[in-house]
């Protein structure tokens, strides 16, 4: 089944470059293989969101992909709610929302450094946060509108689904995950030659607005509680991505939680007793 629109000319270069190009063979194939299995539960418009938009729907199509190959019970997309409504086998019903976080221009994300240069850079950069942050803010005021139109139910738990695969040089690290440096302020790493250094910070500077601080702590705030949990990613399709490119933690302030063990891919992290503890997957 394919998902390129072939008639499409107001399209996203990437889009056309798959679509188009002998070269990229393997690419389509990958793509049109995950739109075989979510087709049926992608919201109405989505084949022309994707020719427009394709790093960010690809993500909603590789993430659907995977809820559906792990036998979630996923509902079809109005368009008009949360990207995915899912429910368990346990009867809990919650929805996942996915984003994709971009370079952006004002405090851009840097690229890598190369070279000698690697060496005592921070990781991730500071810029990450404010992408992420704004990500968050932007969802919240998506999220307060769709429960005034009443396509969200607010007493469900709610799953922000980020991915930053199209920003160069930023990747999913494990120790310790990225999503502990974003959400709770386990502070940057430092590499040079012969260590890792990690120092806790509770927030990051903006270097135009050096007395704006950006919190590294929104899961330490009551404010976000109507988080329940977050995704981060790396996947884009420009690489056949593995399901260990996604990590997935817990918000301990959550209004509303999910189980332990729900996803069964990749890295599911989880505060307990002061602690960040990892979750084994099957």
């Amino acid at each position: 089944m394919n998902p390129f629109i072939q008639d499409q000319t107001q399209c996203d270069p990437l889009y056309c470059a798959v679509r188009d190009k002998l070269e990229l063979k393997d690419i389509k194939e990958h793509v049109s293989d995950l739109w075989r299995r979510y087709h049926l539960f992608a919201e109405p418009q989505f084949l022309d969101e994707f020719s427009r938009h394709f790093q960010q729907r690809y993500w909603e199509l590789y993430l659907g992909a995977q809820l559906i190959t792990a036998n979630l019970s996923l509902q079809k997309s109005s368009g008009k709610g949360p990207d995915f409504d899912l429910k368990l086998p346990s009867g809990l019903r919650f929805y996942i929302e996915a984003t994709v976080v971009t370079a952006g221009t004002v405090d851009q994300v840097p690229l890598p450094p190369q070279g000698d240069k690697e060496e005592d850079a921070p990781y991730p950069p500071s810029e990450l946060f404010l992408r992420i942050t704004r990500a968050i803010e932007n969802k919240l005021e998506q999220r307060k509108k769709q429960i005034g139109r009443g396509t969200l139910d607010s007493s469900r738990p709610y799953i922000l689904a980020v991915n930053v695969g199209d920003i160069p040089g930023i990747f999913v690290d494990e120790n310790p995950p990225t999503l502990s440096h974003v959400c709770l302020g386990f502070g940057g790493i430092t590499y040079s030659t012969d260590s890792v250094h990690v120092s806790p910070f509770p927030h990051v500077y903006r270097k135009k607005h050096p007395n704006d601080p950006i919190s590294t702590q929104i899961f330490k705030d009551p404010q976000y509680s109507w988080i329940s949990g977050m995704f981060l990613s790396d996947v884009n399709p420009f690489y056949l991505p593995r399901r260990d490119h996604i990590q997935f933690l817990h918000n301990p302030l959550a209004d509303a939680k999910v189980p332990v063990g729900w996803f069964p891919y990749g890295s599911e992290w989880q505060v307990l007793d002061q602690q960040l503890v990892r979750h084994k997957k099957v």
